[in-house]
């Protein structure tokens, strides 16, 4: 009966400590993030002046004279909901699972706008002529540069392998790369990773081609304030 009663006890004692060490777990540190990420309210505010300052007021009239819209107000901020974001990052790292021999080593956020246009590739724009912003994932290249680590992260699509459409080449988009040695950091990672462009591959034509391009980017979130005559 005693042999019973210290199991009983020793198996009470290891389910409260596996319990503790899953609390311990769920308390997550964010010191990074208060640190290096997070700002004051007041800066957060100081920016928002400065950017309708030196950046809005001076180009906004130019917008309204380009679009011969007097009353055309450009884009103050994208609202984006927690679960599309939470649903894109569980994208991403489904991504880095299935190309684990690959670094997926962040986001590049773009700032860009739509073009003035109801429709583009079949797809309803809507808020065209306002500005916005898109992100991408990037890889880590492996390219040295001291002076400007980030610029060794580039954005990408996926070039399917097969059946499975987040798995295969990492497709660098050059076209979003700045100009700094683009050419010279394009041509690394290709080489690197046995990426020739434009080569013939014979194994490659006898192979079926069963997805396209996986897309990676991120957009479509709520902007206000909305173009005239829309929301």
């Amino acid at each position: 009966m005693k042999t019973i009663y210290r199991i009983s006890i020793m198996a009470l004692s290891l389910a409260l400590f596996i319990v503790s060490c899953d609390r311990k777990k769920d308390k997550r540190s964010f010191d990074n993030i208060f640190k290096n990420h997070i700002i004051s309210k007041e800066q957060g505010v100081n920016m928002f002046r400065e950017f309708q300052r030196n950046r809005t007021k001076i180009i906004e009239p130019i917008l309204q004279k380009k679009y011969g819209d007097p009353s055309f107000e450009d884009t103050k901020f994208v609202w984006l909901s927690l679960e599309d974001m939470k649903e894109y990052m569980a994208f991403l790292e489904a991504i880095q699972e299935e190309n684990p021999k690959k670094e997926v080593s962040g986001l590049r956020v773009y700032f860009a706008a739509y073009p003035n246009e109801r429709q583009y590739n079949g797809k309803t724009i809507k808020h065209p002529k306002q500005q916005t912003f898109f992100m991408i994932p990037t890889v880590n290249s492996g390219w040295a540069d001291g002076n400007n680590v980030n610029v060794s992260h580039l954005p990408f699509v996926i070039e399917p392998d097969g059946k499975n459409r987040l798995k295969g080449k990492f497709k660098i988009v050059k076209e979003l790369m700045l100009d700094y040695k683009k050419d010279g950091r394009y041509d690394f990672y290709n080489k690197r990773n046995g990426i020739q462009e434009g080569s013939f591959n014979m194994f490659k034509t006898l192979v079926p081609k069963y997805k396209e391009t996986t897309n990676t980017l991120f957009n479509e979130g709520e902007m206000s304030p909305p173009p005239n005559g829309r929301g």
